[in-house]
């Protein structure tokens, strides 16, 4: 009888244990390849450079396949400007390795209806399991820096979700992951990166070139004014 008590009282305790494990395992534990959006979101890292950063909604690595996207950016001609190089400037091993975003060579600095566009692309190598890649889910990532050169003007740059010149050339927003497209699952992020000559002068023009006279008025500039003797 006693044998049989501390047999049962046992088998509570591993019942107990069991629950008590259960009950602190997450309800939403992670599982591979469980990537299925991809947000995307353009900002500034230096005067002259844009950086593509990324964020996936569950953590990221090679469980969750091959990583592709496509994508333009956009700014407006009259600011002039170009985005230099066929290769942009992925910023660790990992994505040099597996996920490396290049230049598209048929859409480089392309005018059309007051914009100019620049095209990029992805078809990842992706990764392999034990190579230390690995990206926290919902946390911004920075993906690749693209430099900016001979711009003239004030303008905000611009990844395009899809205008008249990115259907025509087949370069809507795109991305995808495992094979798989997770576009309509991603999201942009705006507002964009606002570059170049882009302070206000006296006369609250942008990028204008009004300045304060020695009579303490605003001239030059669009203000048809001409400075003071004093």
């Amino acid at each position: 009888m006693m044998q049989m008590t501390r047999t049962l009282r046992k088998l509570a305790h591993v019942a107990v244990a069991l629950l008590l494990g259960l009950l602190a395992s997450p309800a939403s534990a992670q599982v591979p390849g469980d990537v299925d959006g991809m947000d995307m979101r353009l900002i500034q890292s230096g005067p002259t450079q844009l950086e593509v950063q990324v964020r996936a909604n569950n953590d990221w690595d090679f469980s969750d396949g091959l990583f592709n996207t496509a994508f333009c950016i956009r700014w407006q001609t009259a600011a002039g400007g170009t985005l230099v190089g066929n290769s942009s400037q992925s910023l660790d091993a990992c994505f040099n390795d597996g996920a490396r975003l290049l230049g598209n060579p048929g859409i480089v600095n392309r005018d059309s209806l007051g914009f100019r566009y620049r095209g990029y692309s992805c078809i990842g190598a992706g990764w392999a399991d034990g190579d230390g890649c690995v990206y926290p889910g919902n946390t911004w990532i920075p993906y690749a820096r693209i430099n900016v050169t001979a711009l003239t003007g004030c303008t905000t740059f611009e990844i395009v979700q899809s205008d008249f010149f990115t259907i025509a050339k087949n370069s809507n927003w795109y991305v995808g992951i495992g094979g798989e497209s997770i576009t309509s699952n991603s999201q942009l992020v705006g507002p964009g990166v606002q570059l170049g000559a882009c302070a206000l002068d006296c006369n609250g023009v942008v990028g204008g070139t009004a300045f304060i006279d020695n009579c303490a008025t605003c001239v030059g500039g669009n203000t048809g004014l001409t400075a003071c003797v004093a």
